[in-house]
């Protein structure tokens, strides 16, 4: 197994499977991005050998969110692709039978926060990264498996802050509000993460995956049928407005000054 495109994977003689979101500079999400995982972490659970799933960033960050640059120039079907590959990823990581470990090795915000929130333990850096929601800034509203990971997730008060205020949070700060599970040193980080999948690696994991799903079931069955159905109310409008490109557009120019 060697990943596809975007998305990097390596399997240690342990069966502790890494997949590195790797599209630099800042692992942005496309469409081909969220492809390339969906697609090796169907080829994960095809192969069967993997005990557990370490996810985590090549280079400095893990995930800066939808390519602002790209994504607001998607005409409808592909806006439509966009929503539906992010329903079927966040539902098939959300959903996988072996134990899952996010090691924010970076910044990971607006779409790049939802596959955190979708592993079963997180770990961050405790450095100068930021985790949270910017969809506000732009005027984004999310597809049901985002949703669905909010409230099964995170406490209320947590979602509410992230959600309508559009401000990112330190990783102190997410593990004060239940984001993150644990703080590592960064140059430790990985070892860590490795490290904990080792250890859920090495329970029952037909029963590890039976509890899972009686743990989420609710959750999942909504994120499924976001998934394969098409149902997600996103695909029925125009998701990216005149009003987001305009905000988005804005940000761009913000940022190059």
């Amino acid at each position: 197994m060697g990943g596809r495109g975007f998305a990097d994977l390596t399997v240690d003689g342990s069966g502790i499977a890494v997949l590195r979101l790797d599209r630099p500079p800042v692992n942005a999400i496309d469409i081909e991005l969220l492809h390339d995982v969906i697609e090796t972490l169907r080829e994960i659970e095809a192969e069967g050998g993997a005990k557990a799933l370490v996810l985590t960033g090549a280079g400095p960050c893990f995930s800066a969110g939808l390519d602002l640059k790209a994504i607001p120039q998607y005409a409808k079907d592909q806006q439509r692709e966009l929503v539906s590959s992010i329903n079927r990823l966040l539902y098939r990581l959300y959903a996988f039978p072996r134990p899952t470990v996010c090691a924010v090795n970076g910044h990971a915000i607006a779409g790049g926060f939802f596959p955190v929130i979708a592993c079963d333990y997180r770990l961050c850096a405790d450095s100068a990264c930021e985790l949270g929601l910017t969809e506000a800034l732009v005027g984004l509203t999310f597809p049901v498996s985002c949703m669905e990971l909010l409230r099964s997730e995170l406490p209320g008060h947590a979602s509410r802050r992230l959600v309508l205020t559009g401000n990112t949070v330190g990783p102190r700060e997410a593990l004060e509000l239940g984001i993150v599970d644990e703080l590592a040193p960064p140059g430790a980080l990985m070892d860590r993460a490795i490290e904990v999948a080792g250890q859920l690696g090495s329970l029952p994991l037909s029963g590890f995956a039976r509890l899972k799903d009686q743990l989420r079931k609710e959750a999942l069955s909504r994120m499924e049928d976001a998934a394969l159905s098409g149902s997600d109310p996103q695909l029925q409008a125009d998701w990216m407005t005149e009003e987001a490109r305009k905000a988005i557009r804005a940000l761009l120019n913000r940022k190059r000054g």
